[in-house]
């Protein structure tokens, strides 16, 4: 077990970390940040729990770092060790005969100490060439999905990243959850900067899985390392492509298909010949083909043998011809042997001669745990095992596949008979007016129509999407009639190097284009934020720009209205602020630029409680660790994030007069509950529960519930079963008879229909217009 426990002054982490080593039945501990100026024994007993037991420590300086390794040295005997303030080095024998190098690693925060500490280890390797496994606080990402709510440092990954290939090690994947730290603040931040790293000799030597447990007394979760020793039952059947290499398999496959006689339909005859044919090659392969890597070993020792001989004497014919035939057997082995496991791992090698064997041992083991389903959770529980796993699968499965069974109705009475010809002409006949216009009215204001011209298409710089983008396409013009023009079209890369950029465009047959690049008249991937970015917008007069270009436009606006030109300028004869006045105030009813700017991001805030389940909404969600249920994107400002996401959140801060404007007319309709948070969301008119009874709603267990959770606890519509952290002074009950008054008008809740957004007018919907008239007043 590997645990950041940030200090072992409490008790209740000490306690925590005894009941995790019984619980778990841990045989070796990993512990980082004790911050403990000095470990006793007796401290380290009171942690383990048992009587047999060895420890190392590496005290903190102050209250920063400090180091424990505890282990059950029966199951380890340690043999030579080194450390400093980063990591505790073990080299010992595992099991009396695993000779391996165990590491408590806890990295410094910043990128060059990171730096460092990767080096010298790199040195350590040299000195300590058995297989390591390394576990602890490694402070940084490999991959920019394995942050959430903030960025990661580029050069950093790099150097973690190349650490591990210098070592060859393996990053073990993590089962359970997704990230091992989270700053459990507002803005919460998510990273998964722990983890265990180990050598291939360890993945083929043990099953290991390695299990995220929960988050409790600090803001790291501990990782628990154990092999995984449950039986899933028996393993389904997989051909054997180096079966092929046998020089009997062919004619034992085509003995077996022509004298094996089953009759019945084509289908069933198929069928059943496979499921037989599957139980003759488990036969053939143990009695026959039999275990390839212990015939390979087998004539390796043989060889040897005649090769010892020949060095002391001169080799009789037969002797010879022996070397001969067990030289070319083991060639045959090793190419079926290494076959055998290219298949497992999936890997394709681009030179024949490339023989690493240990390689694809990796990458068989990796694809292994990669693909292993280890638990699935239903209705929030989790379930790991496999008699469970199996049931809660068929029964899934079972409800897919099962289809109610109903009676027809019976249509009694005399039916006019149709002939084929009246039944053609109204199937055939041309679209009334009537029809068109229905399906006009139907089609969604807010959408387009159809297909829109000047697509982008994305993937992955991978040449196996290129080509089948390039088939879709091609099949587009057969079905369609229309001719794409690959010439125009150009392909722009993210990350990606220049060759690999130019054989996408050979495929295509298009140009290559860099970012910034134009879209639509706009630039696409520019800074938004330099006001040489807005020159073309500027040249046509275009809306959502900074600052700077909404003046600069505005001053052609003024410009225009007094006659004005870059020549000649002429005398404002009334203020710009009251020509951007509505005409009942007195103005013009000319909108203001800002104002344009604000509506539009404003309007991402409707599309975002609107719209739940679309894409775009879904990546925000992850990507700044927004609630999902939320109604409004409101989430704390990060020097990394997006300058139109920025925009967005913050379009409060610069224009708050329609911002109050907004909320005053957002309403949320009532469906089954779902979505509606009882204290934070406006459910009852405009009101607020949680601003409106500030203490209950402090005192409140489930602050964060929702509609549907409150409701179903109430006994009766007058009786609502509020839970609170302690009992109530006579107050606060007071409090909670006035809460109860005001829930008298609470609707009922629909159990079909999902809790959605509304706007309190006549539209029923929010639309440009209406923020516009929202500004002016």
């Amino acid at each position: 077990m590997s645990w950041n426990i940030r200090g072992l002054g409490k008790s209740v982490k000490r306690g925590r970390i005894r009941k995790l080593i019984s619980d778990r039945r841990v045989d070796f501990v990993l512990l980082q940040e004790t911050k403990k100026t000095s470990t006793s024994e007796s401290e380290v007993r009171t942690l383990w729990g048992r009587r047999n037991m060895e420890f190392m420590a590496v005290d903190s300086e102050g209250l920063a770092g400090g180091l424990l390794c505890i282990w059950d040295p029966s199951l380890f005997q340690l043999k030579d060790c080194c450390s400093n303030r980063r990591f505790v080095l073990l080299s010992g024998t595992l099991l009396k005969s695993f000779d391996c190098v165990i590491l408590n690693v806890y990295a410094p925060n910043d990128v060059s100490g990171r730096g460092m500490l990767w080096d010298t280890l790199i040195k350590l390797k040299s000195d300590f060439p058995n297989p390591w496994c390394l576990g602890g606080d490694f402070n940084e990402i490999r991959f920019i999905g394995e942050r959430g709510g903030c960025s990661g440092r580029e050069k950093g990954m790099k150097e973690l990243n190349a650490f591990i290939d210098k070592c060859e090690l393996n990053d073990i994947p993590l089962l359970g959850r997704k990230y091992t730290w989270c700053n459990a603040q507002e803005g919460e931040k998510w990273s998964r900067i722990d983890r265990v790293l180990l050598n291939p000799e360890w993945l083929q030597r043990f099953n290991f899985k390695l299990w995220g447990l929960p988050r409790t007394c600090s803001d790291h979760c501990p990782l628990l390392l154990m092999e995984d020793e449950r039986d899933w039952g028996p393993r389904p059947f997989r051909f054997i492509n180096a079966w092929i290499m046998h020089p009997c398999f062919l004619s034992v496959m085509e003995k077996f298909w022509t004298e094996k006689r089953i009759t019945g339909s084509a289908g069933y005859i198929l069928l059943h010949k496979l499921k037989l044919l599957k139980g003759e090659l488990k036969k053939w392969n143990s009695e026959v083909f039999g275990n390839v890597a212990t015939k390979l070993k087998e004539a390796e020792v043989e060889l040897h043998g005649i090769d010892i001989t020949a060095e002391d004497r001169t080799l009789s014919e037969s002797e010879k011809n022996r070397r001969r035939e067990v030289r070319g057997e083991v060639w045959k082995l090793s190419r079926m042997l290494e076959r055998i496991w290219h298949q497992k791992s999936r890997v394709n090698w681009i030179l024949n001669g490339d023989r690493n064997t240990k390689f694809f041992h990796v990458m068989a083991s990796s694809r292994r745990n990669r693909n292993s389903i280890n638990s699935i959770s239903i209705d929030g529980v989790d379930m790991k095992e496999p008699e469970t796993v199996r049931l809660a699968v068929l029964q899934h499965f079972r409800r897919q596949f099962t289809e109610s069974w109903a009676i027809r109705p019976t249509l009694g009475g005399i039916f006019k008979s149709v002939t084929a010809s009246d039944a053609f002409s109204d199937l055939e006949a041309d679209f009334s007016a009537c029809e068109v216009r229905a399906a006009i009215m139907d089609c969604d204001g807010n959408k387009a129509p159809g297909p829109d011209d000047d697509s982008m298409l994305f993937c992955e710089a991978d040449l196996d999407q290129i080509v089948h983008i390039k088939r879709v396409l091609r099949c587009f013009e057969i079905l369609s009639g229309m001719r794409i023009n690959f010439h125009k079209s150009v392909v722009c890369g993210v990350g990606v190097d220049v060759e690999a950029l130019l054989s996408c465009a050979d495929i295509l047959n298009c140009k290559v284009q860099g970012l910034p690049m134009k879209f639509l008249g706009l630039p696409l991937g520019a800074n938004p934020g330099r006001k040489s970015t807005w020159k073309p917008v500027l040249d046509k007069v275009k809306a959502r720009m900074p600052n700077g270009v909404v003046r600069e436009i505005e001053k052609l606006q003024a410009a225009f209205l007094w006659g004005g030109n870059d020549q000649k300028r002429k005398v404002h004869l009334v203020k710009w602020a009251e020509v951007t006045k509505s005409r009942e105030q007195g103005g013009l009813g000319i909108r203001r630029i800002k104002d344009v700017n604000s509506s539009l991001l404003l309007k991402w805030w409707w599309n975002f409680g609107k719209e739940v389940n679309v894409l775009w909404r879904r990546l925000l969600c992850s990507k700044y660790r927004i609630e999902e249920g939320s109604w409004i994107p409101l989430a704390s400002v990060s020097h990394s994030h997006s300058r139109l996401w920025t925009d967005i959140i913050t379009v409060a801060k610069h224009h708050q007069q329609l911002v109050e404007f907004y909320v005053e007319k957002f309403r949320l309709r009532i469906g089954n509950g779902t979505r509606i948070k009882f204290w934070h969301d406006c459910w009852l008119g405009s009101r607020c529960l949680k601003a409106e009874f500030p203490r209950l709603f402090s005192l409140s267990i489930d602050k964060g519930g929702s509609l549907f959770s409150f409701y179903d606890r109430r006994s009766s519509v007058e009786e609502w079963n509020f839970i609170f952290r302690r009992n109530l002074f006579d107050w606060e009950k007071d409090e909670v008879n006035r809460l109860v008054v005001v829930l008298k008008d609470a609707p009922p809740l629909r159990s079909n229909v999902e809790d959605c957004a509304t706007w309190n007018g006549s539209a029923g919907c929010l639309e440009i217009t209406i923020l516009r008239d929202g500004v002016y007043r």
